[in-house]
């Protein structure tokens, strides 16, 4: 029993200290052979994207999800 206590104490200290993406980040996505430029720019309080072959230019995101 205090193995299973010590497993979720640890899942709870890592939960509470992991962190989140800050910053700028730019790279690309492709798809059928094409290839789109994007950034992202990562703050506390908004999350933004330029996608500048299209003409987006800090647009605001609605939500974000992460997964590994």
């Amino acid at each position: 029993m205090k193995s299973l206590y010590l497993i979720l104490l640890l899942l709870v200290a890592q939960i509470v200290y992991s962190q989140t993406p800050q910053g700028h980040y730019e790279g690309a996505l492709t798809r059928n052979g094409s290839v789109q430029l994007i950034s992202f720019d990562f703050n506390n309080d908004k999350t933004t994207y330029d996608i500048p072959e299209i003409g987006y230019m800090n647009v605001t995101t609605e939500k974000i999800a992460l997964w590994a």
